[in-house]
């Protein structure tokens, strides 16, 4: 998807001395959005391949106090295979970095 960022959303977790996956602290999870340009005061849209673990992600920005968070729960599988009647891609594919 153009414009879209590459940020897996178990970057928002780390281990805990118990060997639990749990939420990174606040600060350190808003510092990691920041690296990536991702801010409060942007609309932020989180899509994953079926719109289920971007779920995770959404409440996770939510409770940061982002609101303006939507999770797209149509993803990845929706927009790569929405075609025309001639068979042509709906939406725009980009790869690499520029879109």
């Amino acid at each position: 998807m153009p414009y879209a960022v590459n940020l897996d959303w178990t970057n928002l977790q780390h281990q805990d001395s118990t060997g639990a996956y749990v939420l990174k602290s606040s600060t350190d999870i808003l510092a990691l959005l920041a690296q990536y340009g991702i801010t409060p005061d942007k609309e932020i849209i989180v899509h994953c391949q079926a719109g289920v673990r971007s779920a995770y992600a959404s409440d996770t920005l939510l409770g940061l106090g982002f609101t303006r968070v939507k999770n797209y729960t149509g993803s990845w599988g929706e927009w790569s295979a929405a075609k025309d009647t001639s068979g042509n891609y709906i939406y725009p594919i980009s790869t690499g970095t520029n879109p």
